[in-house]
């Protein structure tokens, strides 16, 4: 994430937190995945530094 600006990082974690219900809608899959970032929920979560879960 390193590559990303503060707004973009704060996104991400705000992504990657989201539960895993939320997780399971599929529009949310395609917009994560449509900005190139990892999905499903895990991947994300570690790409964020966060822990999986």
């Amino acid at each position: 994430m390193g590559e990303l600006g503060e707004r973009q990082r704060r996104l991400v974690r705000v992504l990657a937190e989201l539960d895993t219900e939320t997780w399971q809608w599929m529009n949310l899959w395609s917009t994560v995945r449509a900005f190139g970032l990892p999905t499903p929920r895990n991947p994300l979560r570690v790409y964020a530094g966060l822990p999986e879960e």
